[in-house]
């Protein structure tokens, strides 16, 4: 499901997908996502490493990963 968010578009502002059960791993592709502003994606089962492409959403104001099984930094 996750591997969905590679297809996203920029024009995407708000992505709140928490308590969905989510697998997998948060694509590098999200850093396309140049209009996001709010990103939630809590309590699911996501794993492997915050993505470093994150910090290309220079839009973004909220960002909820927690109570996954994320690993590193959140980029700034």
């Amino acid at each position: 499901m996750v591997a969905e968010l590679a297809a996203l578009r920029a024009e995407v502002e708000v992505l709140k997908l928490y308590l969905m059960a989510l697998t997998g791993r948060i694509p590098p592709s999200i850093g396309k996502c140049a209009n996001l502003k709010v990103l939630f994606l809590y309590n699911n089962q996501l794993e492997g490493n915050i993505p470093g492409e994150l910090g290309e959403c220079a839009a973004m104001v909220e960002l909820g990963l927690s109570k996954n099984k994320l690993t590193g930094r959140v980029p700034a």
